[in-house]
């Protein structure tokens, strides 16, 4: 089709071809009629949840680790022992907090989904059910007092060895004082 004309003859006829074709209608002919069809998606899936879950034991259990370390802190001992200890209550308050945001981030997220579930559905979604209630029984663990009452058990001891030895200096000066 190197010839020009044959070009426009061709675009010619394919449009009036279209022309006079028209509009085009389709029409069912059988009498019945489509029932509604119902599309629902998953609100959570299983593996989801249980991939939730084991991070949030894996926190749980380094929460625990440092809960058992802190409950091995000596309570009596120097003034240089304690004060060594009350720094590394401090450090393991800091990691504890980081750990408890964590967990706290995770159980957030298991609460929304336990949350999004009508109590109709709850049946399809048994796996979230129980993953809620897992989760907030390691809740209770990890909303521990053991690291105040350490720090404050060291706090209490360093307050009475300095009180002991400021006693015997004003005794040391009493003395000095009398001679």
């Amino acid at each position: 089709m190197k010839n020009p004309w044959c070009k426009l003859l061709l675009s010619l006829a394919v449009y009036s071809g279209l022309q006079s074709i028209g509009e085009t209608e389709a029409r069912f002919t059988d009498p019945h009629t489509m029932d509604a069809i119902e599309v629902s998606a998953a609100v959570i899936f299983p593996s989801t949840m249980e991939k939730m879950l084991q991070d949030a034991e894996d926190v749980h259990q380094k929460i625990r680790q440092l809960d058992e370390k802190l409950s091995t802190f000596p309570r009596e001992g120097t003034l240089e022992e304690l004060e060594q200890s009350l720094q590394e209550v401090a450090t393991i308050e800091l990691e504890r907090r980081l750990l408890v945001s964590e967990f706290s981030s995770i159980r957030g997220e298991v609460t929304a989904y336990h949350e999004l579930i009508p109590a109709s559905e709850s049946a399809a979604y048994p796996f979230v059910i129980e993953g809620y209630s897992r989760i907030q029984e390691m809740h209770g663990d990890v909303s521990s007092t053991l690291l105040e009452e350490v720090r404050t058990a060291i706090l209490n001891e360093i307050v009475q060895l300095e009180e002991k030895a400021q006693e015997g200096v004003d005794a040391d000066e009493n003395h000095e004082d009398s001679l």
